[in-house]
């Protein structure tokens, strides 16, 4: 597995996303200061622009743990695959290892602060009824300085520069993917 990411890639995310942070509607500074229709987008918006990251779903190190093959971490992993069967996700494990932890998939632009949060499993996505339509959650709540973050995330191809995402080859994110996601922290916080 690579440590990181194409830029191709990082761009690609950007573009499926808008540019923008999923959660605060925040503008990627980058994209804004080096294209023109986006700072134009940006600058109409009135969000503010800030560092917008491309994040992994699930992070590198769980899936190194599913490919470890040292004994003493073999059951660990066995274990770890056995979970995701049982909530019906082992299809997510077999996804990964076969297009790799850098997928389009398992990738989402987050603000710095919003990234932190979802990295410690203090912000998940639980789905709606509607697809590819989630609402935000925090370990406290989306209150005090929070409150201005989106409590829906609609996950869709940015609709003012591209059309269909089929066309583009530019994937949503996996809700199996966002699913475990939900789990771990629902796991987390059980075991704290």
């Amino acid at each position: 597995m690579s440590n990181s990411i194409s830029i191709l890639l990082i761009y690609k995310v950007l573009a499926r996303d808008g540019f923008q942070c999923k959660v605060t509607g925040a503008w990627n500074y980058e994209s804004c200061m080096n294209n023109l229709e986006v700072h134009a987008l940006a600058k109409q918006s009135g969000l503010g622009l800030g560092g917008v990251h491309v994040c992994h779903i699930v992070k590198e190190n769980l899936l190194q743990i599913i490919d470890c093959s040292p004994d003493d971490k073999r059951q660990a992993a066995s274990n770890f695959v056995s979970i995701l069967e049982s909530f019906g996700l082992a299809s997510v494990v077999k996804e990964c290892k076969e297009n790799g932890i850098h997928s389009l998939s398992n990738l989402i632009c987050l603000s710095s602060g919003v990234h932190e949060f979802f990295d410690n499993l203090n912000l998940w996505f639980e789905p709606t009824e509607v697809k590819n339509t989630y609402t935000v959650h925090t370990a406290n709540g989306i209150e005090g300085p929070y409150k201005h973050w989106c409590s829906t995330v609609i996950f869709s191809v940015f609709p003012t520069m591209y059309g269909s995402n089929k066309e583009l080859d530019l994937p949503l994110p996996d809700p199996q993917l966002l699913t475990l996601h939900e789990i771990m922290r629902r796991s987390w916080n059980y075991e704290n």
